[in-house]
Formats: C-alpha cells, sequence, structure tokens
C-alpha cells in the first residue's frame, strides 16, 4: 500500500501488553484478598489507600471492597479517573461500569470527564463503559466523539449510543455512515433506533454500510447521482466518501469526476491504492506538483477497484 507522507501520521499506534497482565493480576488479586488474606485484612487496609493515591494494585482490591461498601469504592474509581497514570485511567474506567458500584451521577460525570482523556484507550474504554451505563446524560459527550481521530474511540461512541436509545443520536449518525472506518458500526447503531433511510442520500450510504450488493446493483443510477453531488461538493469528506465508493462499484462514468475531483491527500492516497492504473497515475503526478513523496509500506487499501461486485 502506498502512503503520502508530509506529517506524522495521527493514528494511536502504542501496543499495550499491560493490559492482558492487568486482566490477570486482577482476578489473581481478589482471589488472594479473600482466600488467603481475608475479608477482615480488607477492612484495615483499604482505608489507607482511600485517601493515598490510587493505583491499579489498590483499585483491584476496591473491586472486591465494592461487594461491600459500594459507594466508597466508587468514590475512589472516580479519584482514579483523574489519575496521572494512563493504566489506572483505564483501570477505573473500566470498573465503574462493573459489578456493584452505584451508576449514579458521580459515576456518569467521571465517565463523561474520561472521554476528553489524553489517552485514546482511556476515551474508548469510557463510551464502552457508558454504554453499559446507559444514562441519557452522556448522549451529547458520545456524538462529540463521533468526530474522534481515532477509529476504536469513534466505533465505541456509535456503540454507545445505539445501546442508550436516545433519538438525538439520530442525526449525527447519519452524518456518521459517511465516515469509511465506522459506517457499518453506525448504520447497526441506528438501525436500534428504529431509523429507516428517507432520502436517496441516506440510502445510499445506507446500502453501502451494510455491504448491500443487491440494493447497490439494482440502484446503480440512483447511486451514480448521488456520488456526483458527493465529487462536485466542496467538503472533502464528501469527495472522499464518494471517491471510495466510485471506485468500490468500478464505476467507469465516474473517473473523469474523479480525476477532476482530486485536490486532496487523502483523496490522492485513495487514488494511489484503488488498483485502477489511470487513478493511480492521476495521485502520482498530483503528489510530484505539490511536493509529496511517496512511500510504499505493508497493509492493505481502503478499498480497492471492483470491490463491491
Amino acid at each position: 500500500m502506498g502512503r503520502l507522507l508530509d506529517q506524522e501520521s495521527s493514528r494511536y499506534q502504542r501496543v499495550r501488553r499491560w493490559w492482558r497482565w492487568k486482566t490477570t493480576a486482577d482476578k489473581f488479586g481478589i482471589i488472594l484478598a479473600i482466600l488467603f488474606l481475608g475479608v477482615p485484612w480488607l477492612f484495615i487496609c483499604l482505608p489507607c489507600s482511600y485517601s493515598s493515591p490510587v493505583k491499579c494494585s489498590n483499585l483491584v482490591f476496591w473491586r472486591a471492597f465494592a461487594y461491600v461498601k459500594p459507594e466508597k469504592a466508587r468514590d475512589a474509581f472516580v479519584r482514579a479517573v483523574k489519575d496521572g497514570d494512563s493504566s489506572v485511567r483505564e483501570t477505573a474506567v473500566t470498573y465503574l461500569g462493573s459489578g456493584p458500584c452505584p451508576k449514579d451521577s458521580a459515576t456518569v460525570t467521571a465517565l463523561i470527564w474520561a472521554l476528553a482523556d489524553t489517552d485514546p484507550k482511556v476515551r474508548e474504554l469510557s463510551a464502552k463503559t457508558l454504554a453499559l451505563v446507559k444514562d441519557s446524560r452522556s448522549v451529547e459527550p458520545l456524538i462529540a466523539k463521533l468526530k474522534d481521530k481515532e477509529q476504536r474511540v469513534r466505533e465505541s461512541a456509535a456503540v454507545a449510543l445505539g445501546a442508550i436509545g436516545d433519538l438525538r443520536a439520530v442525526d449525527p449518525l447519519i452524518n456518521a455512515l459517511m465516515d469509511w472506518d465506522t459506517r457499518t458500526v453506525a448504520c447497526n447503531s441506528l438501525s436500534k433506533l428504529g431509523w429507516s433511510p428517507g432520502s436517496d442520500r441516506e440510502r445510499v450510504c445506507f446500502w453501502v454500510a451494510r455491504h448491500d450488493l443487491v440494493s447497490v446493483r439494482n440502484n446503480l443510477q440512483t447511486i451514480r447521482a448521488v456520488l456526483l453531488q458527493f465529487l462536485t461538493s466542496s467538503e472533502t469528506a464528501q469527495i472522499a466518501y464518494a471517491s471510495k465508493v466510485a471506485i468500490g462499484l468500478a464505476d467507469q462514468q465516474l473517473i473523469p469526476e474523479l480525476l477532476k475531483a482530486l485536490k486532496d491527500k487523502s483523496v490522492a492516497e485513495v487514488y494511489l491504492n484503488s488498483g485502477n492504473d489511470e487513478l493511480r497515475k492521476a495521485a502520482q503526478e498530483w503528489a510530484r506538483r505539490n511536493g509529496f513523496s511517496i512511500r510504499s509500506e505493508s497493509g492493505s487499501a481502503s478499498v480497492v477497484w471492483a470491490s463491491f461486485r
């Protein structure tokens, strides 16, 4: 796959091996505390950690202690959401949505706070936990996360909005159908909300999101008309979306419009990896004129020529 380079990729790449260890340590810590150290030890030790900096080891015991004092455990997790260690924040937002912790205003407020965390893993886990809590106060913050720069955060937000079931999410999720990375998740959430497409534009986005090849083949003229509207738009997101759909359909009639719409780096990368020689050469020429270098790297293209057939 080829990529045009003028700045570092915004995709978050850090691998967290600690997460697997945390899951094992979580189970081991609870069993150790209950079976070997005894419940009385928890009452002696936990109040000491209650006023000290809360770290992952303490949170493991607080989770066990939640069955005895759920409000105090909840307060410990809420404080941990603002801890300086991202691994602690990840553990805290996960525990807030599980076990006997109260799903009250304090919990929801802490999880909404975590949606703005600098760590994308914390934002993702917060959205997943809000999907379990299902509080309508989180709808607007989750809608904002549909435009997060990280795909996994956008996906988790879309899933949460579908789980909560608030109709305020319908229009933002319709717009998310044009997000190539999260369109399927947005489509599933819209179905949960009882939505059905009401315009040609919505129907085309819906068919593509569901990969409904039967509807696509039977409505090529409608799809082509909508794609022409997108390709002549001034919005880069619409042009990129229409380019990917046209490439997937292998629509030769749209190639002249695709060439005219080549004005942006993201669109050029789509053409570069499309598998169509005419579009690839156009992307290479555009990159040369605009001072971009082309680097080959492993990976798969988002869409290739005739992939929808």
